[in-house]
C-alpha cells in the first residue's frame, strides 16, 4: 500500500536570495461551493440535527460533544469544509483509507473539534 501526504493551503516564505514566494496546494475557499451537498448529505442520513436553531450531528455514541455544522445565521464551520474536502478527496483520488489530522494544519485546529 502506498502512503502519501497531501497539504492544503499555502505558504509563504523567503528564498535565499531575499526574494518572496508562495506555495499553493488547495487552499480553503476550493471548497466553499462543496458544502451544501455535505448538509444535504448529512441531512438524508439523518444525521443533521436542529439544536438551538443550529444544526449539528450528535455524538454522544462516541462521546463527544456534537459537531456544529452550520450556525444559527446559516453560516459554515471550519468542520464543514473539512467534511467537504475530504469528500473531494475521496472522490478525486479513491484512496482505501485516509487519515485527517487538523493539527498538522494548525497547532489550535484540535480545539475546534
Amino acid at each position: 500500500m502506498q502512503h502519501w501526504q497531501y497539504r492544503v493551503g499555502y505558504r509563504t516564505y523567503t528564498k535565499s536570495n531575499g526574494e518572496k514566494g508562495t506555495e499553493y496546494g488547495i487552499v480553503e475557499a476550493f471548497f466553499n461551493d462543496k458544502m451544501d451537498e455535505i448538509i444535504d448529505l448529512l441531512k438524508e442520513k439523518e444525521l443533521l440535527v436542529e439544536d438551538q436553531s443550529a444544526q449539528v450531528v450528535l455524538l454522544e455514541d462516541y462521546d463527544l460533544q456534537p459537531a456544529l455544522i452550520m450556525k444559527q445565521d446559516g453560516a459554515t464551520l471550519y468542520i464543514t469544509r473539512d467534511l467537504a474536502a475530504a469528500l473531494y478527496r475521496k472522490r478525486e483520488y479513491n484512496f482505501e483509507e485516509s487519515l485527517y489530522r487538523p493539527e498538522l494544519v494548525s497547532p489550535r485546529a484540535t480545539r475546534y473539534y
